[in-house]
């Protein structure tokens, strides 16, 4: 809220929604063709919107720039990550999904590192 108020305004704080928008869609439509079930689906409906935070967040400086690149691949890539895991156990794995959900679970936590040091990076120069 203090954002919204101090660095735009209202036109800017729709513009920053569009991440949530996409990520909720994303997680609704997910959620109905997988049809969670039993507690798993109290489970699903708790993680949803914690997923949808995460990815929000990372993929917001998009919107504006192209400074958080590196976040939001990170986002993306765990969020993909989370999906094929939610696919294979409430659809049915098959043959190398433990690998497509390894290999993007790892190439988010890189490049939320590479986030990181980019960061690092740009704090340590003189005059930012």
């Amino acid at each position: 809220t203090i954002y919204f108020a101090v660095d735009g305004g209202i036109q800017k704080s729709v513009r920053s929604l569009v991440p949530f928008a996409a990520a909720t869609g994303y997680a609704v439509l997910l959620f109905i063709v997988l049809e969670p079930y039993g507690l798993l689906r109290m489970a699903a409906m708790i993680y949803i919107p914690v997923a949808v935070a995460m990815t929000g967040l990372g993929t917001q400086s998009l919107v504006y720039k192209r400074a958080g690149l590196w976040t939001a691949y990170g986002a993306l890539f765990l969020l993909f990550s989370d999906s094929i895991r939610a696919w294979s156990i409430f659809k049915g794995s098959w043959m190398r999904d433990e690998a497509l959900i390894l290999l993007f679970y790892f190439a988010g936590q890189l490049a939320l590192v590479r986030s990181l040091e980019s960061e690092s990076k740009q704090s340590a120069e003189p005059g930012s």
